[in-house]
This record gives C-alpha cells, structure tokens and sequence, in this order.
C-alpha cells in the first residue's frame, strides 16, 4: 500500500485574513461584473455599434473603396498616407490584386475597417 503524500515543507499556505480577502475582493470583481453585463443588455439594439465591413457588408476592393471615399480620401490621399503608389490602390480597389500581407494591418487601420475586410472574400472551391 502506497503511503499517503507528504506535504510540501517549503510552500507557506495563506492565512484565514488572506482568504477573506481574496474572497471579497472575488464578490467585488463578480459584482461589477454584473453592473457592466446590466448596462450592456440596457442599450437597445438599434444603438449598438455597426461594422461598416463583414459578412453583411462589402469585401476586398469594394470595401476599401467604399470605405476610402467615406473617409474622403482620394486614392492619391489614401497611397501617400501608406507611402505607396496609388496604382497599387488602384489595383486592389478594382480586386486585380490584393493587399500584400504586412500592409493589411495599416490599411484596415487607416480606413477603420477589420483585417479580414480588406482582403478578397474567399472563393468557393468545387
């Protein structure tokens, strides 16, 4: 028969003062957890934040475009403020290209859009 374990000589386990107050200070977080879940559910649905992309919205070149000319920008603004050319936007506006990978982050940024807004829509594969 094995022998039961022995505890741990180094491990200094906490005081009954400590545990109270991680328990309080656990009630507290709990609690105000539960005011900010009660004032989200108070706002009503039609004020709620919209994304102007996703899987309702515009993807890929439409988005940019549509996203770029809200913002008032021309392709000349939008190019010089990621340093590029404006063929480049021309290109990924018209989907003849896409964005290459380490500028998705900026552009999705600069337009106020998600990542995965300005990327082509995925294509169905048969």
């Amino acid at each position: 028969m094995l022998a039961p374990p022995r505890p741990a000589q180094d491990v200094e386990l906490p005081t009954a003062a400590q545990m109270r107050a991680t328990i309080a200070l656990a009630r507290d977080v709990c609690a105000r957890l539960s005011e900010m879940l009660d004032a989200i559910a108070a706002v009503p649905p039609d004020a709620w934040p919209v994304r102007r992309g996703g899987p309702s919205g515009p993807r890929g070149g439409q988005a940019i475009r549509t996203a770029r000319e809200a913002m008032g920008w021309s392709q000349d603004d939008l190019a010089a403020r990621m340093g590029i050319s404006r063929s480049a936007i021309a290109q990924w506006e018209t989907s003849r290209a896409a964005p290459a990978t380490n500028r998705v982050a900026e552009l999705a940024e600069l337009l106020g859009l998600e990542p995965a807004d300005v990327l082509p829509p995925p294509t169905r594969q048969e």
